[in-house]
């Protein structure tokens, strides 16, 4: 992968320059891999099983049982790993060197 360092910037506490990644990686290709298999492969392999387990319901049960099963992980998700980086790492320089963008975070702007 090719990097290209942006010494330019204009952030005031950030000292370190900006790394974007301006070709494709290894972890592109693992990405596009997992979604292809989570797309293709993963519905074959439940099918028969799902049938099993539905039956029981209505399709409207079914869909409020999908959705009721994902919706705490979701949410425990954003609480403990989406959340603290915005709200509590922000400040931080390490984590200020991955931002995609030199604007200021959306939250502290004036706008």
């Amino acid at each position: 992968a090719t990097y290209i360092k942006d010494t330019q910037q204009t952030t005031t506490k950030t000292t370190m320059p900006i790394i974007q990644q301006r070709s494709l990686s290894i972890y592109t290709l693992f990405g596009a891999i997992q979604s292809a298999l989570w797309f293709f492969v993963l519905p074959s392999l439940i099918k028969p099983y799902w049938a099993k387990i539905s039956d029981n319901y209505t399709n409207q049960q079914a869909e409020v049982l999908l959705w009721a099963i994902g919706a705490p992980y979701m949410l425990l998700y954003m609480l403990v790993a989406a959340l603290p980086p915005y709200f509590i790492l922000r400040n931080v320089e390490w984590v200020q060197q991955y931002k995609i963008s030199r604007d200021p975070w959306p939250w502290l702007s004036s706008n």
